[in-house]
């Protein structure tokens, strides 16, 4: 009994002794699977520092426990990492999938649509390939995914934009197909209606612009006459402020009464039914400013001739006193000789 004990003994540690042996095999086999994996993701265009990062860890770990004896060495966390390996490796490719295809469809829309929009897809495609980039898999794939879904809505709603153009352009185009000759009455009446009330509405509006006018004057009448008040009787207004006030009232008021004698004269016009255009303006401009020139030497001629006048009348009246008092005094000398 004991004999077969010892035999059975025997028998595991030699079977435990061969398993050590087959895991020391099997990591090392392991470990160049997953060097191999990360050649083939970096020959295919894939960033593998994190998965180099992780295999680098699984290999210190594993030497780590090499130096411990062989009942002490775990060897689990070598396994998470290792299994995480292949992990990444197989969503690398799903993720890669998924990119490919969002950027076949973002330039498939662009080319069909050159004038499409496609802006509000482009930060969300940017974070999808920071993350990829990255080697965060699982947040590349959904952003893909959200990526694809913003693309495909723009593009519906372009289509739908399209179909309704196409659809209100038809409709015009059949609406004046059926309803041409209306469009061309109601076209000829209106073009009478505005000949007819043409004249009237603009008499209406250059009168509303005198009245306008008058206002405008007026204010500026009462904004004079606050000035001098402010200025002459409470000595509230500095002489410099005064002047320069009244200089820009006076103005105003001299570009008023140059304005409001012209639209009397073109209202004039409009209540007859002539026409009166921005030509006739001018030039009626012109006569007014040259007659404005004129006028002060008339009145200065006037003025004086008034004066000679006057001067004549004064020169009669004291001749005519003066011989007057001659007489007189002929007549005294002749009343003292008798």
């Amino acid at each position: 009994m004991k004999i077969q004990l010892i035999f059975l003994f025997l028998i595991l540690f030699s079977s435990f002794a061969y398993s050590e042996e087959i895991i020391e095999v099997d990591y090392g086999a392991k470990f160049n699977d997953a060097a191999q994996t990360i050649l083939e993701m970096s020959l295919d265009g894939f960033q593998t520092q994190r998965i180099n990062d992780t295999l680098k860890a699984a290999i210190q770990i594993y030497e780590g426990q090499q130096s411990r004896a062989k009942a002490q060495r775990d060897y689990t966390i070598i396994d998470t990492y290792l299994d995480e390996i292949e992990e990444l490796k197989e969503k690398g490719y799903i993720a890669r999938d998924e990119v490919t295809f969002v950027y076949d469809l973002y330039d498939s829309i662009a080319e069909e649509n050159p004038a499409i929009n496609l802006s509000e897809a482009d930060l969300t495609i940017e974070e999808m390939n920071f993350e990829f980039n990255s080697e965060r898999y699982d947040e590349a794939f959904d952003l893909a995914k959200e990526a694809y879904s913003r693309l495909i809505e723009i593009e519906g709603q372009q289509t739908a934009l399209n179909l309704a153009y196409k659809t209100t352009t038809k409709t015009l185009k059949a609406f004046f197909v059926d309803n041409w000759m209306i469009i061309l009455i109601v076209l000829a009446v209106a073009t009478i209606f505005y000949f007819i009330i043409k004249n009237r509405l603009g008499y209406f509006l250059i009168k509303r612009k005198i009245r306008n006018l008058i206002k405008e004057r007026d204010s500026l009448e009462a904004l004079i006459k606050k000035t001098q008040v402010d200025y002459f009787e409470h000595g509230d207004m500095a002489e410099s402020t005064y002047q320069i006030r009244i200089k820009k009232f006076s103005e105003l008021m001299r570009d008023i009464n140059r304005q409001i004698p012209l639209l009397k004269e073109a209202l004039a016009r409009k209540r007859h039914g002539k026409t009166f255009d921005a030509d006739e303006l001018t030039q009626t401009k012109g006569r007014k400013k040259h007659q404005q020139l004129k006028a002060p030497i008339k009145e200065r001629k006037v003025e004086v001739k008034l004066v000679n006048d006057k001067n004549s009348k004064d020169n009669k009246k004291k001749n005519n006193k003066n011989k007057d008092n001659k007489k007189k005094d002929s007549k005294n000398k002749k009343d003292k000789k008798k």
